[in-house]
């Protein structure tokens, strides 16, 4: 089940994580420039209208209208047919803006692939070490319980309590230490993912 979770999550990451996302982003606007360039092989259409009226009479007459009315309708078709080769220019050079910005965009998603898979490593490899300092934090409160008996019953000197006693300090240190680098390997694994988990 973990398994299964892990590959959703890097399916899900390597979809919607931020840097995929904006590079996702940058690749699309550049094929929209691709089409902006080569729209300038269309042609043009232009339409306008225009409306007047012009005369002379009573404005305390408004019933009578003597004014007479003009307009037009204005059609007209343009296509260029040589510039110079600048819409060729043009179209080549946001093609290869293109190119670049989906390159861009995949080499994005393989080093966002890579770090998800670094972080998840070290966020198992945390994971097992709170259990080890876990049992370690386990077999230390047991050797003094030992030694103190031992101690008590005089099979023991004081050098070995106090040995016995800094192990478990020590044992208690290295459950906290493991537990904190658990949460920064977590942090790490949510910033790559780009939302928390």
């Amino acid at each position: 089940m973990r398994g299964l979770r892990c590959c959703d999550l890097r399916a899900n990451t390597l979809e919607h994580a931020p840097q995929v996302e904006q590079a996702d982003a940058q690749a699309r606007a550049a094929r929209a420039q691709v089409w902006s360039a080569r729209s300038q092989y269309w042609p043009t259409l232009n339409v306008s209208y225009s409306n007047r009226r012009s005369g002379l009479s009573d404005p305390q007459l408004p019933f009578l209208d003597p004014y007479k009315e003009t307009f037009s309708w204005t059609f007209g078709l343009s296509w260029r047919l040589f510039d110079g080769f600048v819409r060729e220019q043009n179209e080549v050079s946001t093609s290869v803006s293109r190119d670049l910005a989906e390159a861009h965009a995949a080499d994005t998603r393989r080093q966002v692939n890579a770090q998800f898979t670094q972080q998840m490593a070290a966020l198992t490899t945390a994971y097992a070490q709170i259990a080890i300092a876990s049992d370690n934090l386990a077999a230390a409160t047991e050797d003094l319980r030992v030694q103190n008996e031992r101690y008590r019953v005089g099979a023991a000197t004081i050098l070995d309590l106090l040995t016995s006693q800094a192990a478990l300090t020590q044992a208690q240190v290295n459950v906290v230490q493991t537990r904190f680098a658990y949460l920064i390997a977590r942090a790490q694994v949510e910033a790559v993912v780009g939302r928390t988990l």
